[in-house]
């Protein structure tokens, strides 16, 4: 008779063993867990069209899968190189400093002491020494800035998030000895 209660119990089984069988397939897969923590990272006012944008990519995929071989002879393959965002040039913000060109100095900067040899310290010290105290201090000021913001960014980084491999290295101090005039 059905509805019975070992009919429901039957029913029952089924739905906890494949709720388990799927939350097996699902512990089991590494990319679950890359997929949920950079959906926590997308911001909320994009997850939607996100979501929806991939909603429709894997649908065709699917579709594509279902009837390349048979009739189109067009498959589908996943773009490594494919966007999600526009890029928008925004209208110019009226600002004393020009951003790009203050990271595109900044990067020149750290490439360059990144790249310097030993045979450069001392003529770099003795530059320094000859500056003015005063631009020595705007030197030093910047570079607690930038050690600020660093830090910043690093307290401000997703928790349990490895950003080693993305940070980039941080340029070793040139140690100067300090001389009070």
């Amino acid at each position: 008779m059905a509805g019975s209660p070992p009919d429901r119990f039957e029913v029952l089984r089924s739905l906890i063993d494949a709720g388990a069988r799927l939350a097996r397939e699902l512990s089991d897969d590494p990319r679950l867990e890359r997929m949920l923590t950079i959906f926590a990272r997308i911001p909320e006012a994009d997850r939607d069209t996100i979501l929806a944008v991939l909603e429709r990519e894997v649908q065709r995929r699917v579709v594509s899968q279902n009837i390349a071989q048979d009739f189109l002879q067009v498959a589908l393959r996943p773009n490594p190189n494919a966007q999600l965002y526009f890029r928008v040039i925004e209208p110019e913000r009226k600002n004393d400093v020009e951003m790009l060109v203050f990271l595109r100095g900044l990067y020149n900067i750290q490439r360059g002491i990144d790249t310097l040899g030993p045979e450069w310290r001392e003529p770099i010290v003795a530059a320094l020494r000859a500056m003015d105290p005063a631009e020595r201090a705007k030197i030093d000021a910047f570079n607690a800035a930038i050690r600020a913001l660093l830090d910043e960014c690093a307290h401000s980084s997703t928790p349990g998030a490895d950003t080693s491999a993305t940070d980039p290295p941080v340029a070793p101090a040139i140690n100067v000895p300090s001389r009070r005039r």
